[in-house]
This record gives C-alpha cells, sequence and structure tokens, in this order.
C-alpha cells in the first residue's frame, strides 16, 4: 500500500505562535510579512559600531489579551 507523505512548509512566526498557544496558553496569531507599518523601519543603527548591518524579517505575531499587542521576529546576519 502506498502511503501519502505531505510536507508542509510552515513560517517561524507560525511555529511560534502554535507553540505559544500550545506551550504557554496565551491567544495569539502569527501575521503576514511585511503587511504591518513597523516591518518597514530599519531594525539596526548605525551609531554603534558593532551593531549588525543585515536584518531579516521573519514575520509578526498578534497576541490577545495582554499588555502588549505584537511580537516582531527579525534575525541578526
Amino acid at each position: 500500500m502506498p502511503t501519502e507523505i505531505t510536507i508542509r512548509r510552515i513560517n517561524l512566526n507560525e511555529r511560534l505562535a502554535e507553540e505559544i498557544k500550545e506551550e504557554i496558553g496565551i491567544d495569539c496569531e502569527a501575521i503576514e510579512s511585511g503587511s504591518l507599518p513597523i516591518e518597514h523601519k530599519p531594525y539596526y543603527s548605525y551609531i554603534f559600531p558593532m551593531s549588525p548591518k543585515f536584518i531579516t524579517n521573519r514575520g509578526c505575531i498578534r497576541v490577545k489579551s495582554k499588555s502588549f499587542d505584537l511580537i516582531q521576529i527579525i534575525q541578526r546576519n
């Protein structure tokens, strides 16, 4: 009997949102990358010499019923 294997590619923000729901119990949802104005601002500063110059936006997670609304996931270098 042939078995069918399904591979689903999941974004980092979706994976983290699922883990937060399951492990911590916080109600949250993943948001599409690039859909919020905060994601278009620079994530680094040229003032400090050791600050990374290359930053990758990995997405955002909207959190409900907490004192903060948004978690932004960024990756250095």
